[in-house]
């Protein structure tokens, strides 16, 4: 069965075009992007960028399950955060960002949902952006809302041997243009 809007022209099975990004998505993912040939830029391997994902993934469980230790480890020794208008350097100012935040938050409960990676190759490692999504709820039992939304930057490097976060700005969304 073909999905064709008229009889014109050669149709597409659903299928087919629905399989269409996920390909387009394994070469961006096995290197096949533009971005990697960049002059002087840092080959990503696959692993590489799955190692980045993770990293990105263990950062959002720390914070939201309460240990800023864990969240700033996720940093380099030196790395910052850029969020509400101020820059915060050092992984024991990073905890000291996340304990006053906790202290706004309250009893709440946040969970980020982070997702659509873009990884930007540079001579210092990568650059990706994604979404993130912010969900709170008064007690564990209950439906959540959505509290805010927007995308990080975040500068990701090779720090003793693993990916660590160098820099992270946080910013809201607004859907203007493409961050890039």
């Amino acid at each position: 069965m073909t999905d064709s809007a008229n009889d014109a022209g050669p149709s597409l099975s659903r299928r087919v075009f629905a399989a269409a990004p996920i390909a387009a998505g394994a070469a961006g993912l096995f290197g096949a992007s533009q971005e990697a040939s960049a002059a002087g830029a840092v080959k990503l391997s696959a692993g590489d960028r799955l190692e980045i994902m993770e990293l990105l993934s263990r950062y959002a469980w720390a914070y939201d399950c309460n240990d800023p230790e864990a969240a700033a480890a996720a940093f380099t020794p030196d790395g910052s955060i850029e969020a509400f208008g101020q820059i915060t350097k050092g992984r024991e100012a990073i905890v000291k960002l996340i304990e006053s935040v906790y202290e706004i938050r309250g009893d709440k409960i946040w969970t980020h949902l982070i997702d659509h990676y873009v990884f930007q190759p540079t001579k210092e490692g990568c650059r990706v952006f994604c979404y993130w999504t912010q969900v709170e709820k008064i007690a564990p039992n209950e439906n959540g809302n959505i509290r805010a939304t927007g995308y990080y930057v975040t500068d990701c490097v090779q720090h003793d041997g693993a990916w660590l976060i160098e820099r992270r700005a946080i910013v809201p969304w607004d859907g203007s243009k493409l961050p890039w």
